[in-house]
């Protein structure tokens, strides 16, 4: 029998979201959905630990008001931390009785870079311990960082990337909605991500190469990592060839350079490419660059649902690939 805070016993919803809202701001505090209260409140240990994908840890506590469950005390230092605004979207998954898995998205739906965010261990109450891994690779000059924006150099240590700031005046909420996705999913979503994200990590070159992990945002548009663009792609626009795994077949990605974010856009050609080899939420892209001059990349991937793909670094690209059986030719 399975111990009671085991989180097999809860079922899919233990997943909620939640959307920041004026009042979520003004008062400081955010609600529970009562649906969710009235299934796992009795359960809730107080206060809850709240854990992003990165691992940091946030102790909050929580108060009845009326009807209502309010996680109140601790909540303002994690949204301000993450400098929460109207719009931004939560999902949250109960794991424990004492543990909840939360993932931030902006306005529009990318989820949020927290690795770019200093860890808030200061703010973290004693009785919270840091995963001894994370503590481990701080003292490290050579660690890589696992993000949205992993980047790696020969011979350096990733610099810190800033945070993705976007005009979009869409909704995370809507765009849920548009996919039809449930907030157990966005959670699977995440564990697949993390999953891929840790097995890309076994590439190794001495040429500049950054991972991209695909979220659901990033099947319709492509960014190239901050520090990278800076140091690689800095004033430059044009076109950049791409070439997959093993294959003899070539493409062509236009992209700019924003001197404003410092970060590099691809502007066409990447949908194209996602349709051709049938990317998937989950599945990660190692872009190896290969001729700085001409700007040419070497993409190896690594498939969410094919572990073998990122065993060996002969495995990265064909024959993995899986493109589509009418896939275009030379």
């Amino acid at each position: 029998m399975s111990s009671p805070s085991s989180v097999h016993q809860f079922h899919k919803s233990q997943c909620f979201f939640k959307v920041i809202v004026e009042k979520t701001l003004k008062k400081k505090e955010i609600i529970l959905p009562r649906s969710f209260v009235k299934k796992y409140g009795k359960k809730l240990s107080n206060p809850v630990t709240l854990v992003l994908p990165n691992g940091d840890k946030w102790e909050v506590h929580w108060i009845k008001r009326d009807h209502d469950v309010c996680f109140q005390k601790g909540w303002e230092n994690f949204s301000q931390h993450y400098s929460m605004s109207y719009g931004h979207f939560l999902v949250f998954r109960l794991e424990t009785r004492s543990q909840f898995q939360v993932m931030i998205f902006d306005k529009s739906a990318l989820e949020m870079d927290y690795w770019s965010i200093p860890s808030p261990r200061y703010q973290v109450e004693r009785n919270i311990h840091r995963h001894e891994d994370a503590e481990k690779s701080g003292d490290k000059d050579d660690y890589i960082e696992i993000s949205d924006e992993t980047e790696m150099r020969r011979s350096s240590s990733p610099q810190p990337h800033k945070r993705m700031k976007t005009s979009d005046g869409g909704n995370a909420e809507i765009f849920f909605k548009e996919k039809n996705v449930s907030s157990n999913e966005a959670m699977n979503w995440k564990e697949l991500l993390q999953n891929t994200k840790r097995r890309a990590m076994n590439f190794h070159s001495d040429n500049p190469f950054f991972i991209r992990p695909l979220h659901p945002s990033y099947l319709e548009h492509m960014f190239i990592p901050t520090s990278f663009s800076k140091e690689y792609l800095n004033g430059k626009n044009g076109i950049a060839t791409v070439l997959f795994g093993d294959e003899d077949k070539t493409w062509r990605l236009n992209f700019k350079f924003n001197d404003t974010t410092n970060r590099a856009l691809i502007t066409s050609g990447w949908g194209q490419i996602v349709d051709e080899y049938n990317f998937k939420v989950g599945d990660t892209c190692v872009f190896e660059m290969t001729d700085s001059t001409n700007i040419f990349f070497k993409v190896h991937i690594v498939r969410a649902n094919d572990q073998s793909s990122s065993e060996h670094f002969q495995d990265f690209g064909n024959p993995k690939l899986k493109r589509k059986s009418n896939s275009r030719q030379n």
